[in-house]
């Protein structure tokens, strides 16, 4: 039951995004992803994983993160109220990664959310990419819940994670179908729909991001990702010298020239011909402005320095359309270092750092020690999820927004579940991993690699 309900709330949260996260327990008003996280931690045995994961991580950043994070939202409860708790939802999403461990660590329920993963991105894409379309009348005939701020929002037609999703599905077609010309295909198709229909500037940081993963690990992947290319500049040229009427997110009339001043934006240039564009560039300053403001309130003393401005306010003043008080600066390495200070910020880039490093030792291990390359594909796959969000934080708040943390932080425990198993794969087969079939099928500490093998 547990394992569905985990289910539920990560593709709940990739498909519907922030509608998803408006729903709540009857009564209790508890939000049903942290409801589950409870849950999942008192189903699972939460001190065995730690230990486990002392022998791929160093756990010192990672309690700290937790301890610290929490336990100073804590104590701006008694004067904030839930809100406290609330702007630490980064914090408290981040136990996900040890909900994700747990559930990894059952070989039966990895294997369903491997074989299901697919099928769930294929509905993710269609309703993201047909949807999108349409979203307007979509969200005219949605049933709506009421947020936190007592705001109507519908429950389909909002798209929040659709740009992450589709990326993330072209990652996938090329990592899993290597050399096949229709999944390269098919990626390009997906690439060229977020950034021409789409037109969200984080998607070129995105992109840059997947290709640099892909450099990392496998630099056969680039080439097939990035052939969609010269086809998107020919297609965007004949639009705009056949005078073609194809709108976007941004502009009635998509063109090359669009997209060479949309980039511009990004760095705060434009020459005012388009609002939108102009709108863009202009909130790159005002984002600046933030950070700058920021910056300067938690460098005022030493103690808001090393321990932050804390918890339960908004860290700047700006409504949205709605007249809704906007909490976080768009950036969320921003909006931990003003928050939780030197210490705070310190420990999360740490706890990335340390993930980062597991991840990657992982999967060369997966190569230089499993015959089947499925365990690196799987490794893979989920990094290209953890960069693409972790890139659109930048400039974005992607991880205080729990249909990105929660996704985030559970494949973040899937992955050390991974470099667990394979790291006691290979203590017990040592150099004959490869050579010898009786090995395959191997179960260190209880978590069968035989679906890794190949077996």
């Amino acid at each position: 039951m547990l394992n569905f309900a985990l289910a539920l709330v990560l593709a709940g949260n990739l498909i519907l995004g922030f509608s998803f996260m408006q729903i709540r327990l009857p009564g209790l008003g508890i939000p049903l992803g942290e409801t589950v996280l409870i849950l999942g931690l008192l189903g699972s045995n939460v001190v065995s994983s730690l230990l486990e994961m002392r022998s791929v991580i160093r756990l010192f950043p990672l309690v700290a993160w937790w301890c610290y994070a929490i336990g100073w939202a804590v104590f701006f409860t008694p004067e904030y109220g839930l809100w406290a708790l609330r702007d630490a939802s980064q914090a408290i999403d981040s136990l996900y990664l040890i909900v994700g461990y747990s559930f990894a660590s059952q070989q039966q329920a990895l294997e369903r959310l491997f074989r299901w993963l697919p099928a769930a991105l294929v509905v993710a894409v269609a309703y993201a990419s047909v949807g999108y379309i349409f979203r307007t009348e979509i969200i005219a005939a949605s049933p709506q819940i009421v947020s936190e701020h007592g705001e109507a929002v519908p429950i389909f037609g909002l798209f929040n994670t659709g740009d992450v999703v589709i990326f993330w599905a072209a990652a996938c077609l090329i990592i899993r179908f290597p050399g096949a010309p229709w999944a390269a295909l098919l990626a390009g198709a997906l690439a060229s729909y977020i950034i021409v229909v789409f037109q969200n500037r984080t998607a070129y940081m995105q992109l840059a991001a997947l290709v640099l993963l892909m450099w990392f690990l496998r630099r056969s992947a680039i080439r097939p990702l990035l052939s969609f290319a010269p086809l998107l500049v020919a297609a965007l040229a004949a639009i705009e010298v056949l005078e073609l009427h194809v709108p976007g997110r941004l502009t009635s009339q998509v063109s090359l020239s669009f997209f060479v001043d949309h980039i511009a934006a990004m760095v705060g240039i434009s020459d005012g011909s388009n609002d939108a564009i102009s709108a863009a560039a202009s909130g790159v300053d005002q984002r600046m402005q933030w950070w700058t403001d920021l910056i300067e309130r938690v460098t005022a003393d030493s103690t808001t320095f090393l321990t932050g401005l804390g918890f339960g306010f908004p860290l700047i003043s700006f409504g949205n359309v709605a007249g809704i008080q906007v909490r976080e600066p768009h950036n969320s390495m921003m909006s931990v270092f003003s928050r939780c200070g030197l210490i705070g910020f310190a420990v999360w880039f740490w706890m990335h750092a340390e993930l980062f490093y597991a991840a990657l030792k992982a999967f060369f291990r997966a190569g230089a020690y499993l015959p089947s390359r499925l365990w690196q594909d799987r490794i893979f796959v989920m990094l290209a999820f953890v960069v693409l969000v972790l890139m659109g934080s930048l400039g974005e708040d992607n991880l205080e927004k729990p249909y990105f943390a929660i996704p985030y932080y559970f494949l973040w425990g899937v992955i050390l579940r991974g470099a667990f198993t394979l790291g006691s794969f290979r203590k017990n087969c040592g150099s004959n991993c490869i050579t010898s079939p009786a090995n395959v099928g191997v179960s260190p500490s209880g978590g069968s690699l035989s679906s890794a093998t190949g077996g």
